[in-house]
């Protein structure tokens, strides 16, 4: 969920949250949460962005699982120019 404005004289702002939970049959769960924004600069027809994630991880009650648990952090952040 997020929202749209133009805030500032550079192009539109988009400000955002995301979250997420998964469970598979060995009960191996995962839940991640997360924030963002994105600005547009429509002069120089390029985006900027910046996201961050916070994971979750829980391998279940099986001793065989590839995760047994992790809770960790992402960071991305970036740029794209349209031409």
């Amino acid at each position: 969920a997020g929202i749209e404005r133009k805030w500032l004289a550079l192009g539109k702002t988009a400000v955002f949250g995301m979250g997420g939970n998964y469970e598979d049959e060995e009960k191996e769960t995962a839940q991640y949460w997360g924030l963002g924004a994105l600005q547009r600069v429509d002069a120089a027809a390029m985006d900027l962005y910046i996201s961050y994630r916070n994971y979750d991880l829980d391998g279940g009650e099986s001793s065989d699982s590839f995760v047994q648990d992790a809770d960790f952090q992402t960071v991305v952040a970036g740029g794209r120019v349209r031409f």
